[in-house]
């Protein structure tokens, strides 16, 4: 209805619009008439006689092509015609033939012909376009007051419709009300009234029953509850516990991570510190490992990982830990010791249980390691600067242990 009435009211603008650019080109042309007519009554010469007919004859055309027809539009055509005559005359007999007795000469009295229907097309004009205006005025101001009753009226019709839309659902939410506080109550054989409710409700209301047909069917006892609360309580230790685990070891040996490692690092050198005894950081690196990952592939390289992270934590005493730090790098603590003389001895058993051969998926595969080592507090006094030590010990190591290997092939 908005969208009719906007369109009304733009037609009646366009259709009065144009109306007023054609008296306007009207009104353009009897000016210009006026024009023609004022030099051609100055001069009195043929050419200008020749202009105001060309003007006549324009005005003519603006007047027959002007769509609307009232007594003034008919009154600007017969003035005109009379014009046409007047000039007609004056072309044909001169201006002897145009003169009369009297005071007034027939020049004068031409004059003032000319001028009078000029202006009496003018008046007319003037009262076309005023009555134009006030004609599209009240055409604008019904079709906005028939809008405005349509509206009304349309809005009423939608309001007692929302209204009866509002009853029906108040109904429907009452009727579910009631059945969720029965269910509330523990009462799951109690049905919900459907006759009266619309579509949606008796949807809602048949999922409904269904919910209870289900709780009907896997109701359980307390004790069952409790048995079931139980073993999920213990489900969910277990997992925060695999969690913790998982959060502070490698997934791959199962040794402390770099994090959890460095944490029990310094926790060990608070408990030196108190106790005035020693602690030992090994740093291992294994030698060669890049090439078995190239020649056997990575799967059999984390399976040789794994295999050398068991040795390392069968080798360590219970209070000691060992962590993997990168992906063939370990390091091992040797905490509270009262000496450090056997630290040699134990590091060249561990070299040499870690290259031992190892047997994965038929292949019989060995590596050296290159071991650095740190004490506290003789070498550092805290636990970065021991990770440090031991690291750059273990690449002397690693360096002599290649130089070695240079010098022999030289010789060969």
């Amino acid at each position: 209805m908005i969208v009719f009435s906007l369109w009304s009211l733009a037609k009646e603008q366009q259709q009065t619009r144009n109306n007023l650019e054609s008296i306007m080109q009207i009104q353009l042309s009897i000016d210009s008439l006026r024009s023609q007519l004022w030099g051609f009554l100055q001069y009195e010469d043929a050419d200008m006689l020749k202009q105001v007919s060309a003007a006549q004859q324009r005005l003519s055309e603006k007047l027959d092509q002007f769509a609307y027809s009232d007594r003034h539009t008919r009154n600007m055509i017969r003035m005109n015609e009379n014009l046409s005559v007047l000039i007609a005359q004056e072309s044909k007999y001169g201006q002897a033939a145009m003169r009369m007795e009297g005071k007034m000469s027939g020049r004068d009295l031409l004059h003032a012909r000319y001028n009078m229907l000029v202006q009496n097309m003018t008046e007319d004009l003037l009262e076309l376009q005023r009555k134009k205006l006030n004609q599209s005025r009240e055409n604008q101001r019904l079709t906005l007051i028939l809008a405005a009753t349509n509206l009304l009226i349309f809005s009423a019709f939608v309001w007692v419709f929302a209204l009866q839309i509002y009853r029906h659902f108040q109904s429907g939410f009452k009727a579910l009300k009631h059945g969720f506080h029965e269910l509330s109550q523990g009462k799951l054989s109690s049905q919900i009234e459907t006759n009266h409710l619309d579509s949606e409700f008796v949807a809602l209301a048949d999922l409904f029953h269904q919910m209870k047909s289900a709780l009907r069917k896997t109701m359980i006892s307390r004790d069952d509850l409790q048995t079931e609360v139980h073993r999920q309580t213990e489900e969910l230790k277990a997992q925060k516990e695999r969690l913790l685990f998982l959060s502070e070891h490698d997934y791959l040996t199962g040794l402390l991570n770099r994090r959890a490692f460095e944490e029990h690092l310094e926790c060990a050198l608070i408990k030196a510190r108190r106790s005035g005894l020693k602690v030992v950081v090994l740093f291992l690196d294994l030698d060669k490992f890049k090439h078995v990952n190239d020649n056997y592939g990575h799967e059999i390289g984390d399976e040789l990982i794994r295999s050398i992270g068991e040795r390392i934590h069968h080798h360590i005493r219970t209070a000691d830990f060992a962590g993997r730090i990168g992906g063939d790098e370990f390091v091992i603590c040797l905490n509270l010791l009262e000496s450090v003389d056997c630290i040699e001895a134990r590091i060249q058993r561990l070299s040499e249980e870690i290259s031992q051969p190892i047997s994965v998926n038929d292949i019989q595969i060995s590596v050296g390691v290159s071991i650095g080592m740190s004490c506290f507090p003789d070498d550092a006094a805290s636990k970065q600067g021991l990770l440090s030590h031991a690291d750059q010990s273990m690449y002397e190591i690693k360096y002599e242990k290649r130089s070695e290997a240079l010098n022999i092939s030289d010789v060969v």
